[in-house]
């Protein structure tokens, strides 16, 4: 089961984590590739739905 997003002021709610690259990577073996939110991209869709055309992690857990 995936784990809920962190709040955010506006009240959207999901737990599906996006799988994304970041602009550097800082320590890290993966090359800056990990999770991100999915709350926190404008979209279209409704709480708890995938964003269309954007990759998610299945079964993120969350440092």
């Amino acid at each position: 089961m995936a784990c809920e997003n962190p709040p955010v002021p506006e009240g959207y709610r999901n737990n599906i984590w996006l799988y994304t690259q970041a602009d550097r990577a800082y320590e890290s073996t993966q090359r800056g590739w990990g999770e991100f939110p999915a709350n926190r991209v404008s979209s279209s869709t409704g709480d708890y739905e995938p964003i269309p055309g954007l990759p998610w992690c299945h079964d993120v857990r969350p440092l």
